[in-house]
């Protein structure tokens, strides 16, 4: 899951956040299968800013970063969520994990504010080998109003408003991206 923050059309924060999940499938179900435990390694473990391993399952091996013990029996024949992570991002590369780019275009009058909210394939963004687009799915975008105690709230599509938090936001489920197109809006 990738968050970002924009402000007047730049991103000024990101994270990425992630789950790894775990399930064994022994080739016999006998008991001499359960209380086995197995030992296993998270390659690239440097580029992790936080990791969450499940307690219930999963123990670190002693002064050995990202190798751990995982208790089989407890991921016998089901996925469990084994690890929650962020990775670390720098500065110099922050953009370059940000698939969208949101520019907003406002419009402050007496009697109301209005936004266009545009989005576009952030050109920072690397798309795979061989695509010549990007679908992304479970896409939300939200604009805070800041200064602002709105009452009501129109959007084209229509948005969720949240007046206690004063902000908007588009559930937009799948969105396709494609290099150099015209940015999509949100009224």
């Amino acid at each position: 899951t990738v968050s970002a923050w924009f402000e007047h059309g730049a991103l000024t924060r990101s994270v990425v956040i992630g789950e790894l999940a775990l399930a064994y499938n022994p080739p016999d179900l006998t008991a001499a299968a359960f209380g086995t435990s197995e030992a296993i390694r998270l390659e690239n473990f440097h580029v992790l800013e936080k990791v969450a391993p499940n307690p219930t399952f999963i123990e670190p091996l002693a002064h050995r970063a990202g190798e751990y013990t995982v208790a089989l029996p407890s991921i016998t024949a089901k996925t469990v969520v084994a690890f929650k992570y962020q990775v670390h991002l720098s500065d110099a590369t922050l953009a370059a994990h940000v698939p969208l780019l949101l520019t907003p275009v406002w419009k402050v009058e007496p009697t109301q504010t209005s936004v266009i909210l545009h989005y576009a394939l952030n050109p920072s963004f690397p798309l795979p080998p061989g695509r010549d687009a990007l679908t992304l799915s479970n896409v939300v975008l939200a604009i805070h109003l800041q200064g602002a105690s709105a009452t009501a709230c129109q959007s084209k599509p229509v948005g969720t408003f949240s007046r206690s938090k004063a902000l908007i936001y588009w559930p937009l489920g799948a969105v396709t991206l494609v290099p150099k197109a015209p940015p999509q809006k949100l009224l």
